[in-house]
């Protein structure tokens, strides 16, 4: 299992595609830091200790994560049954269930930085502009609590996006299908907004909208639909790779 992940880490170090996601996480930090100071200094805005308020405003930013995510997964999941790895895994006498263990280990290893990564961009930056600001032991706790959430609303979307790979085993319709499902439950998200709709509740785009609205946050829902979506995509990911054909 050990080399598995060895292996899978080393996969992934050498993935062109992942390089320039990282690459593009970056530049799309960038634009948005340097918008936000230009656009603030145009203003005549000089909001003291604003770096820790864009670390906040960008922990999670729901339509960035839905796309990055099916990229990555296209250049990380798909491509190994295109390129037919898993089939000559296989025959080296692994079992498939540690084969999809140590890849989904990597893969959940390799997402969360993409996530982050435009997030300490923009707060770099800003923080040259504006200062990051004092904080005290409750901004911590709060900052600690928001980012834990954070990662199980990650972990789910990174669920749901490696659930479509295995069925689907193409990245084109990986991307495709699962981007198409996002905005439509986006589209839902905006019209239904501030109406009472339980089922929409279940929606993993609901609960990280929800997540940008800090003050009426309800973190046991979001909690609760964010953790079952991870545990069942990800079983429902390792039925599909166990009982697959996979040349």
């Amino acid at each position: 299992m050990d080399r598995l992940i060895k292996a899978e880490f080393f996969k992934l170090s050498k993935l062109a595609g992942y390089k320039i996601l990282l690459l593009g996480t970056v530049g799309i930090g960038l634009a948005e830091g340097l918008i936000t100071i230009i656009y603030g200094v145009s203003q005549g805005a000089r909001i003291s200790g604003a770096g820790y308020f864009a670390l906040k405003l960008y922990l999670v930013w729901p339509l960035f994560a839905a796309l990055m995510a099916g990229v990555y997964t296209a250049v990380f999941l798909c491509s190994d049954f295109g390129n037919r790895t898993y089939g000559a895994t296989l025959l080296c006498g692994l079992s498939r269930r540690k084969v999809f263990l140590s890849k989904m280990i990597v893969f959940y290893a390799g997402l969360l930085p993409i996530f982050y990564l435009h997030m300490v961009v923009v707060c770099v930056l800003v923080t040259m502009g504006y200062g990051f600001g004092s904080l005290t032991a409750g901004d911590v706790a709060e900052f600690l609590k928001m980012f834990f959430y954070s990662v199980i609303g990650y972990l789910a979307v990174g669920g749901y996006y490696a659930l479509l790979a295995v069925w689907l085993k193409n990245p084109v319709a990986t991307v495709g299908v699962g981007f198409g499902i996002v905005y439509v439950q986006l589209v839902w998200v905006s019209n239904l907004r501030g109406m009472d709709v339980p089922p929409l509740k279940l929606s993993f785009m609901y609960q990280l909208n929800q997540f940008l609205d800090w003050e009426t946050f309800q973190d046991k829902s979001y909690f609760v639909v964010m953790t079952l979506t991870f545990l069942l995509t990800f079983v429902a990911a390792l039925f599909f790779y166990v009982k697959s054909d996979l040349k």
